[in-house]
């Protein structure tokens, strides 16, 4: 398979797998008399410092920059805007190479940051509560896309700490599945970007066969899988992507994910006053979710012009929560809503322009 290149025709060398970033440089270290400990110089330089200028690469002989400058590319996209939240919070929008734009977050958590990232340019699932699913889907990114987001947030938003990663963004992670693996590969390996697979997160609406493909890789990668209703039939009307995926099939997934990988898997719910947050659907989601090696992340309903309304006052998130844990021993917990005022917050990215 030839290697991907950039629009200006030379390599990008964020684009290759680990295994074939090795084998092209390595060639070139040998074509110039060069050492192989160019080739983790490189690397430093690319995936450690966040630099894309061979010229300031400043270890290396001129020579060897000129000749990576005039065979690869290194950039796979460019911020187009950026807004800062009361909370600390900051939302990039990038664009691509193509034109598209997409959208990620950095969230202040009071121990360090958390990186929000994207798989997709929109989304395919149609998400009633989401704006991202609202607003189309245009294509899956690359896995330097992806890499490049995680890269540039570090360096300029998160020096100086290791930050935890979340594939949360704007996309369904598992409909990218080769080039999200290819990413977390990069993104979790030492010698390229080097965080630990703990400190990292992948949210999905649930496909079992992807899930279970996944466990068996055994990476330790956190899961998080989008709940947000405790029946078959309200889950396919507030998220008509899930629609094929039963959710008999979806929780036994999640029992494999546990068995193989020793992970308890977050379910996420999304509370929306009025329309999945009744005393009757905590009881029908107790009665769903009891006994499974998991935990319950209860979400804000973040709404925006795109997204559905609220059908009544009902109960609070705080209020939920509190309802479920008196009806299950499973660990319930209420996620913190950071970036609301930006359009930052979960749900709510959608590019506008």
């Amino acid at each position: 398979m030839a290697a991907p290149c950039s629009p200006t025709g030379r390599i990008n060398l964020k684009e290759l797998s680990p295994q074939a970033f090795d084998s092209e440089i390595l060639p070139v270290m040998a074509l110039l008399g060069q050492p192989s400990y160019r080739l983790k110089q490189i690397k430093d330089w690319l995936f450690k410092k966040g630099v894309e200028d061979f010229s300031r690469m400043t270890n290396f002989p001129n020579a060897l920059a000129d000749l990576l400058a005039e065979k690869y590319a290194v950039s796979t996209l460019q911020k187009a805007e950026e807004k800062t939240s009361g909370d600390g919070s900051k939302k990039i929008v990038w664009r691509l190479q193509d034109g598209l734009q997409v959208e990620s977050v950095s969230l202040p958590t009071g121990k360090g940051v958390t990186f929000c990232i994207s798989t997709q340019a929109g989304c395919p699932m149609g998400c009633v509560f989401c704006a991202t699913g609202r607003g189309g889907y245009h294509r899956n990114l690359t896995r330097g896309e992806m890499i490049d987001q995680v890269l540039f947030l570090w360096r300029d938003e998160g020096a100086g700490t290791v930050p935890n990663i979340v594939f949360m963004g704007m996309g369904e992670p598992f409909l990218n599945f080769s080039n999200l693996l290819d990413a977390l590969e990069m993104i979790t390996r030492e010698d390229f970007i080097g965080v630990g697979e703990r400190r990292v997160t992948v949210s999905t609406i649930g496909i079992p066969q992807r899930i279970r493909e996944f466990a068996d890789l055994n990476m330790k990668v956190r899961l998080a899988v989008s709940l947000n209703a405790p029946t078959q039939r309200q889950r396919s009307a507030l998220m008509p992507g899930t629609s094929p995926y039963p959710l008999k099939e979806l929780l036994s997934a999640v029992v494999y994910y546990y068995r193989k990988t020793g992970i308890r898997v977050s379910l996420e719910y999304v509370v929306i006053p009025g329309v999945n947050a009744s005393a009757q659907h905590i009881s029908r989601l107790s009665r769903l979710i009891r006994g499974l090696p998991a935990k319950v992340n209860c979400i804000p309903y973040n709404q925006t012009s795109q997204t559905i309304r609220p059908e009544g006052r009902g109960e609070t998130t705080e209020q939920f929560a509190a309802m479920l844990r008196e009806k299950i021993s499973l660990r319930v917990t209420v996620r913190k809503s950071l970036g609301a005022d930006i359009e930052a917050a979960c749900g709510q990215l959608a590019v506008k322009t």
